[in-house]
């Protein structure tokens, strides 16, 4: 979706919005709801592989570029040996081929190439995610000094509008990033589970036609 970003001077500001209804939630859900982890942290979701499951966490509908209010949650690929650790990788990956699909849309819609993508939110706290993310996207993923970005925005046009700040300058000066995800996996590697992805995503929606 295209978006006012902002407006300075009766400029407006434009950006692409593209809506993942459940991304840090997805954490929470099997945190609290299927008490698969007891916390969030980074020594829930050491293990390296989901070993075949799949988890779409479309818990209140599939966003974009789907769009479809319809669409449960659902895990595939669940065999008698798989483990509480497999669900909780999967939902990282989950989580991770959710924003994939976004960004796809996003180069799709625009003819850009991404050069590299800034995060926050308390998703962003979780190196393990933002490692899988950056390998699935094969772009540079940078973690901000803040988890809570969009309030720091809001902080820094109010202080423009006021004259706290000078101009954009002496806002990008206050932009620090806190650490760097690169690609560890190579396309080939990464091939086969963004395809099984989107096969699921096709039977899930079929189930979900109204």
């Amino acid at each position: 979706m295209t978006t006012i970003a902002y407006v300075i001077d009766n400029k407006p500001t434009y950006a692409l919005e593209g809506s993942v209804f459940v991304a840090g939630s997805a954490f929470q859900f099997i945190r609290d709801n299927l008490e698969i982890v007891r916390t969030l942290s980074d020594e829930e979701f050491t293990q390296s592989d989901s070993n075949g499951v799949l988890f779409i966490p479309s818990l209140t509908g599939l966003g974009a570029p789907y769009w479809n209010s319809y669409c449960k949650g659902a895990i595939f690929g669940l065999t008698r040996a798989t483990t509480k650790k497999d669900i909780a990788i999967a939902t990282i990956e989950g989580v991770a081929l959710l924003n994939y699909d976004v960004l796809e849309a996003m180069k799709k819609d625009t003819n850009l190439k991404i050069q590299s993508v800034s995060v926050d939110g308390g998703a962003s706290l979780n190196s393990n995610l933002m490692q899988f993310q950056s390998n699935i996207i094969q772009n540079n993923i940078y973690t901000l000094s803040t988890s809570e970005a969009t309030s720091l925005g809001a902080f820094y046009l109010v202080g423009l509008a006021k004259g706290l700040f000078k101009d954009f300058d002496d806002i990008k000066k206050l932009y620090k990033k806190n650490k760097i995800y690169k690609p560890k996996l190579l396309t080939t590697d990464i091939d086969d589970k963004i395809c099984t992805w989107h096969k699921a995503i096709e039977s899930l929606l079929y189930f979900s036609k109204k």
